[in-house]
């Protein structure tokens, strides 16, 4: 019997002989066991190699669906132009009716005015004599109690020979009371913005103020819609100029105001400025 030792070469103990290997011949059917054995190796191995190198295909794109408004009905009214805020820059002319009234209820023979100005939204200023300190009480007392008006004193001078009149400098704002709608303007088409000027210079011809047409002072343009900015004067008479305000809102004018001035000129007349403004769509 010939002993293989798989971990030391075969040793003879008298000499040392060249080894003979050798090789049985496997059993029949062997060698085609083993050729199907590598077959089905090298199958799975780049079975194996392409499952690695493989990469996965991307899903397909999902529609998206985007929700739209329905459109209009045919024959549909078209929306009416959005109302512009009084408070942009322009206010209409009730609110400085309202203070003219206010300012001519509250003053007595012995107070007088030299110059009254409104800026829009609602500022104003009044600068006058008072001929007595008590006529200058009356008058503050009387805005005091008007509802909608805060001011403040801004400057009260005793003048005149013996110091007894007393020269004043009032400012404050109005926000008066309104019914909803009263006090906003609304945009027109800008082909009717010449018939709007001269439907103002004519509603002041009736109360005996000529106005020219004004000149166009500047325009601009905010979230569509556009302002033009015109400036003008005339000489009239305080109650006449208080009746036309009054009016403009009762014939929905469009004519918006950014500022109003109002000075003496030494007799019963005075000069007005006027800063309009005419918002078109």
């Amino acid at each position: 019997m010939i002993r293989i030792n798989l971990l030391k070469p075969l040793q003879s103990p008298v000499r040392t002989e060249r080894s003979t290997t050798l090789v049985q011949e496997p059993p029949k059917g062997g060698k085609k066991f083993l050729i199907w054995l590598l077959i089905f190796l090298f199958a799975g191995i780049g079975v194996y190699l392409a499952l690695i190198n493989s990469k996965p295909t991307p899903p397909a794109p999902v529609a998206v669906t985007v929700a739209q408004e329905p459109a209009a009905p045919i024959g549909a009214p078209a929306p009416k132009p959005a109302p512009v805020a009084d408070t942009v820059a322009g206010a209409n002319a009730a609110p400085i009716a309202h203070l003219l009234r206010d300012l001519l209820a509250a003053t007595t023979p012995g107070v007088g005015f030299s110059k009254i100005e409104f800026s829009a939204p609602g500022e104003f200023q009044v600068h006058g004599v008072a001929s007595t300190e008590a006529d200058l009480n009356h008058f503050q007392n009387a805005l005091d109690a008007a509802a909608g008006i805060s001011f403040k004193t801004d400057r009260v001078v005793p003048v005149g020979a013996d110091k007894s009149a007393r020269e004043f400098l009032f400012s404050g704002d109005v926000n008066y009371p309104v019914a909803k709608g009263d006090s906003l303007i609304h945009t027109i088409p800008a082909n009717q913005m010449s018939e709007a000027l001269q439907d103002f210079a004519s509603a002041a011809k009736q109360q005996n103020i000529d106005i020219e047409k004004p000149p166009l002072k500047d325009s601009s343009l905010f979230r569509g819609i556009r302002s033009f900015h015109y400036n003008t004067d005339a000489r009239c008479d305080y109650s006449d100029l208080q009746t036309l305000l009054e009016k403009l809102p009762v014939n929905h004018s469009s004519i918006a105001f950014r500022h109003l001035t109002l000075e003496a000129r030494g007799d019963d007349k005075m000069a007005a400025t006027f800063d309009l403004v005419l918002y078109a769509q």
